[in-house]
């Protein structure tokens, strides 16, 4: 009888566990996935993922975008134009610029985000976040804090409690300038997702905050499930993060991609289109269209599928 040992990982059969496994090695990523498990969160610095000029690149694609978009140049000097801080500067945007594509199909970013949202992950949104000195914010869904300008939340939306044990959802942000604690960094309570709830009232937890601090061309990954916020900026400039999420393809996603330009997805590489629509899922004729639909899956998910 043969028998894979321990000590000998290539002799391990070909499954899905020794594909994500095989990924995460490939890039030194295993105590990254030690700290989404036990933290909610990872970081991986800017030495590591490669992406310092990318991400100035995308930086300054953004400026222009918000500019084009708004008429508002952004005030990369002082941060004047950026002083409310909730809501996000940009929306549906990965399809404007190659830069941003690029970032969406990092293989560092994806192999993280393929381990916590499973294989067949998909492209739910993306956000630009832009933060200046001394905003304000009215979001209505935060928990206050004495310590945050954005109080603590989660990421979950019309989630029941208590959330699944695994991760559905995931937000990967690339920083496009550095994140400090004076410029506003976003900020966690580790460990929260394993609350498998929204932050309440109540819940005393301001002296267990932990700021990300990282220099431009660094990622964040967050479970949606952990308790999250920033700091306010005291420091005079934009603070600048390309957030995208990720879903299991059964969620329903925040951004339906239903107007691209004609014929973007078909000009673009196998991975983006697998990422945008590949493993979207509409009942269609309860027979023949959808049991091939059903061949994108296997027959039993896993939390790797």
């Amino acid at each position: 009888m043969s028998v894979a040992s321990w000590k000998n990982f290539d002799g391990w059969a070909n499954t899905e566990v020794k594909g994500v496994v095989a990924e995460l090695e490939r890039f030194d990523l295993m105590r990254n996935v030690a700290e989404l498990e036990i933290y909610g969160f990872t970081v991986v610095d800017a030495a590591k993922t490669g992406l310092s000029e990318t991400a100035k690149r995308a930086h300054d694609v953004a400026m222009d975008l918000h500019e084009k978009r708004t008429g508002i140049r952004p005030d990369i000097k002082s941060g004047s134009t950026h002083r409310k801080t909730s809501a996000p500067a940009l929306w549906n945007f990965v399809h404007e610029n190659p830069v941003f594509e690029e970032l969406m199909i990092n293989p560092v970013g994806l192999a993280l985000v393929r381990y916590l949202v499973g294989r067949r992950a998909m492209l739910s949104e993306s956000a630009m976040f832009m933060k200046g000195p001394h905003g304000t914010h009215d979001a209505a869904l935060s928990l206050q804090s004495n310590k945050l300008q954005l109080g603590l939340h989660c990421d979950y939306i019309l989630r029941p409690e208590p959330f699944p044990p695994y991760a559905e959802e995931c937000n990967l942000t690339f920083l496009l300038t550095d994140y400090t604690i004076e410029n506003g960094a976003i900020s966690f309570i580790p460990g929260s997702h394993k609350h498998r709830r929204y932050p309440r009232a109540g819940d005393q937890v301001d002296d267990q905050i932990v700021a990300v601090e990282a220099p431009r061309g660094s990622l964040v990954l967050i479970n949606d499930g952990v308790w999250h916020g920033s700091l306010p900026s005291t420091h005079e400039g934009l603070r600048v993060g390309m957030a995208l999420r990720y879903c299991r393809p059964h969620i329903f996603r925040r951004e339906r991609f239903n107007e691209l330009p004609a014929g973007y997805l078909e000009s673009r590489p196998a991975i983006v289109q697998e990422l945008m629509r590949g493993y979207e899922f509409t009942v269609q004729d309860h027979g023949a269209k959808d049991i091939e639909a059903f061949g994108k899956f296997p027959r039993y998910m896993s939390v790797f599928s």
